[in-house]
């Protein structure tokens, strides 16, 4: 396995701690908030259109319509702020009000460093950190005390541990991927993968699939085997047009989200044409204005929804598709009531998802330009 901690004792260590014992999916215990229904929000000035964006930018490759950096700068403050919190008693991932929130929020502080050069962000990410902490939390995820955490939560740390590529999470990094395997492997034939919460397969999949791509290539050929055609054959359901805009996740989007990310790594594991009308059934789906997000969850759907476009136009090499993605990352960057305010319902949360956006548009840019 590719990793930069490679001592004997770590992965003895690694080896000897995790619990491959059979666990299933709690029913959210964990989680902050249910799917509640808000009154309509007064819209905020919007700082720029797309369209105004796409008329006064510009990139190498023709089509940044976003200034990544600037854009994440704007989305680091209710980030940096609730990373330190002392929201829960959890040893690490005690702020941003649950263990899952403050899990993105030490992934994003980190991208934010990357794509602003300014180190302070990830000083954070690392100050909360520390290895003795981390050993607790794994001690947590054994008992399966955090079981109500497979799989959004333990998806996003996977993300985390990708990003941060961090000896002293190792541990943790094979104990949780263990758990989302087994989890994914239990559901890959329920319903889960038409489920636009927590307990959406398809994100999931996505997550284990770009851990396993990072530090074991065979494992991730093996994973996209076992899970692509299940998630191929639910694409027909999962983007009718009638589906809801109420939760975090389009269901369809996610889909695409999981199968664009297996393309870039093998290109017959579904074929362009499917990834076309993926596609062009989330495009379909206009960006959702502030005054239309009528839950908490549905404040964070434009930005998951972008992250599918931007991967999708890696795997499809396709440089309009950008475009797409920022339509929806702009309808809710330019909405700061939906991130930036009110801690408990928003704050705490939504920014983290736009820049796992940024970050996977960076990544498809860089793709983009190198492109045969």
């Amino acid at each position: 396995m590719a990793r930069l901690w490679t001592s004997t004792a770590s992965i003895l260590f690694a080896i000897a701690i995790v619990t491959l014992s059979s666990c299933s999916a709690s029913d959210d215990s964990t989680q902050s908030f249910e799917s509640v229904t808000l009154p309509s929000p007064s819209p905020s000035p919007s700082p720029m259109t797309a369209t105004d964006r796409r008329e006064t930018s510009g990139s190498a490759a023709g089509v940044s319509a976003i200034d990544e950096e600037g854009s994440a700068a704007v989305l680091a403050q209710p980030i940096r702020d609730c990373v330190v919190n002392r929201d829960t008693p959890h040893p690490v991932f005690h702020g941003c009000i649950d263990w899952h929130s403050a899990v993105h929020g030490n992934y994003a502080l980190r991208v934010i460093s990357r794509l602003t050069g300014d180190p302070s962000a990830a000083e954070i990410a690392n100050s909360v950190a520390h290895d003795g902490d981390l050993m607790k939390e794994l001690v947590s995820i054994n008992a399966g005390d955090l079981d109500g955490e497979i799989p959004y939560g333990f998806s996003w740390f996977l993300i985390l541990d990708r990003e941060a590529s961090s000896p002293d999470m190792a541990p943790l990094a094979v104990a949780i991927s263990a758990r989302v395997r087994k989890w994914v492997t239990d559901h890959i034939n329920g319903d889960e993968i038409l489920r636009p919460d927590y307990q959406n397969l398809a994100f999931a999949a996505f997550a284990l699939h770009r851990w396993y791509v990072s530090y074991s290539a065979d494992e991730a050929a093996r994973f996209r085997r076992e899970v692509a055609p299940s998630l191929v054959a639910h694409s027909g359901v999962a983007c009718l047009d009638s589906r809801p805009a109420t939760e975090f996740f389009d269901t369809c989007a996610s889909l695409l989200l999981a199968l664009a990310d297996f393309d870039t790594s093998d290109d017959s594991v579904v074929t362009g044409v499917e990834l076309e009308e993926l596609a062009a059934a989330v495009r379909r789906q206009e960006p959702l204005p502030p005054e239309q997000v009528s839950t908490v969850h549905a404040a964070g759907l434009n930005f998951s929804r972008s992250w599918a476009l931007y991967v999708a136009a890696a795997a499809l090499n396709k440089e309009d598709m950008l475009a797409n993605g920022d339509d929806y990352f702009l309808a809710t960057l330019n909405a700061p009531e939906l991130w930036r305010d009110n801690y408990r319902t928003y704050g705490h949360w939504v920014a983290q998802f736009g820049i796992l956006a940024l970050d996977l548009r960076s990544q498809t840019r860089a793709r983009l330009l190198r492109a045969p």
